[in-house]
């Protein structure tokens, strides 16, 4: 949560930044001489790209966050649909403070769509660490039976 929020707090420009060094990175290790390309056409390139990075560390920061309230949640003693709602709810609610957060942050503003990106990224996270324990418990049990034939 500390993370988020830390980069939640970048301002429009400092995020953007960050962002396109990221995928200027990825690109020069991908494509083959992209150095050599003009920085006007770099800098179109690597914009065309700032939706889909900003919308994947959306959903893995929400998939990172969905697990580890998983983790936190299943040390209590609930049936598993309880730990998935709780974990759930935990995260939408996180995701809808720090979407407020950036309301008060130079050139950035709350988005629905980075709200539903991060409630589908919290879910899966949540859903792996579910289907984890649901083959641990498959395990434990077929373990169980098979010591005492």
């Amino acid at each position: 949560m500390t993370l988020i929020f830390a980069l939640s707090a970048q301002p429009a420009a400092e995020s953007s930044s960050l962002s396109g060094g990221i995928i200027r990175r990825m690109l020069e290790l991908a494509v083959k001489d992209f150095d050599a390309y003009g920085p006007a056409l770099q800098a179109t390139i690597i914009e065309s790209f700032q939706d889909v990075v900003r919308m994947a560390a959306h959903l893995i920061a929400y998939m990172v966050l969905g697990a580890l309230c998983m983790l936190a949640i299943s040390r209590y003693r609930l049936n598993i649909l309880r730990q998935i709602a709780f974990s759930l709810a935990i995260c939408i609610a996180y995701a809808i403070s720090d979407e407020i957060h950036q309301t008060f942050v130079d050139g950035r503003s709350a988005q629905i769509s980075d709200l539903c990106i991060d409630s589908v990224g919290a879910l899966l996270g949540i859903l792996v660490i579910a289907l984890i324990f649901k083959h641990w418990q498959r395990r434990n049990k077929l373990a169980e039976n098979s010591s005492r034939s």
